[in-house]
Order: C-alpha cells, then structure tokens, then sequence
C-alpha cells in the first residue's frame, strides 16, 4: 500500500462506507435529495487539470529549449572561428556558460514540476 494509488483506492472504500451508513440513517426523502443532487464531472475536472498542469511544463521546456539553441549557437560559433585559425570570440564562453545555467534550471523546474504531480 506504498502507492498513491493504492492509498486512494482506500480512502474511496472508507468514503463509500461511510457514505452508505450515513444513507442508512437518513430517511426516505432525505435519500431521494442526496441522489438526485448534482455531483461534480469527474472527467471533466481530470481534463480540466491535465491541461493546467501541461500548461505549467511549457514554460520551462520553452526556456530549455531556446538556453540550448543560444548554447548551440556559440558552440558552433567557437567552432567555426577555431577551424578558421581564428582566436574564438571573448564572449562565446561566458553565453554558453550562463545558457547552459538556464537550461539546467529550467530543467530542474521541469523535473521538480513532474515530481511534486
């Protein structure tokens, strides 16, 4: 029972059992209320949160991407002024390090994101 499915497949049992013996005690109208009150779509808030929670993931995917694409870009900046016979340019190092800081970060936000689910 270390899942979190688990874990929730046991509370909807001890939910159901206490949900029918608070229905015992009630009376026949009283009955009739509950099951005819509207309950809440379920589908409809399970889509409704996998959408929101797709929409929180882009962001750190989108600065991902582009911090890798400007950290590709001077690599191959480098690379090219090097096969050239060129000294490389002063700023091609400290835009790949700090691209590649925001990539790692927005990484770890992506993970940590996916984690706390």
């Amino acid at each position: 029972m270390s899942t979190p499915e688990e874990i929730r497949q046991v509370m909807r049992e001890a939910l159901e059992r206490q949900r029918a013996q608070v229905l015992a005690t009630m009376s026949a109208s009283d009955q009739r209320l509950v099951n005819i009150a509207p309950k809440p779509e379920l589908e409809k808030a399970r889509a409704k949160a996998r959408s929101a929670f797709r929409n929180a993931l882009f962001w750190p995917m989108a600065q991902a991407s582009a911090a890798g694409a400007v950290m590709g870009y001077a690599f191959v900046l480098a690379a090219l002024a090097s096969l050239s016979g060129h000294a490389p340019n002063p700023l091609t190092a400290p835009v790949a390090s700090a691209s590649g800081l925001v990539a790692l970060l927005s990484l770890a936000q992506f993970a940590y994101l996916i984690h706390s689910r």
